[in-house]
């Protein structure tokens, strides 16, 4: 019963970490992309939605070219919807935990799970 707990709170840690991966690159590209000139967006996701390279991206977002910044806010939002559904499959799991209440004492990894997601609802 515990081993299924841990694993439990593994697939809940999984799809959070994953969430926070997300956001982070999301919060983080533009900055790098100016100061590098490296784009954090997936190339799969570049090629998708027809974004530019970095060098070109800041050029044309800065002279307000509307099909580029189409493109990387369709990019934007691919990222955003895909860590949207992992935070949302990381709480449905959680609820799980908590109605099947598997353990009356609840380990750390579930608390500190269950402070983080509460934090990034706060957020949203």
């Amino acid at each position: 019963n515990n081993n299924n707990n841990n694993n439990t709170v593994d697939r809940i840690l999984h799809h959070a970490g994953i969430t926070h991966g997300l956001t982070n690159a999301l919060r983080l590209s533009i900055p790098i992309v100016s100061t590098t000139g490296k784009l954090i967006i997936p190339n799969d996701l570049c090629l998708k939605y027809g974004v530019q390279s970095p060098r070109y991206l800041l050029s044309a977002l800065g002279q307000g070219d509307t099909s580029c910044q189409q493109a990387l806010r369709n990019a934007v939002r691919d990222i955003a919807q895909t860590a949207q559904e992992h935070l949302k499959q990381a709480r449905t799991i959680r609820e799980e935990l908590e109605q099947d209440d598997i353990s009356n004492n609840k380990d750390l990894a579930t608390t500190t799970t269950t402070t983080t997601m509460g934090r990034w609802k706060e957020k949203e």
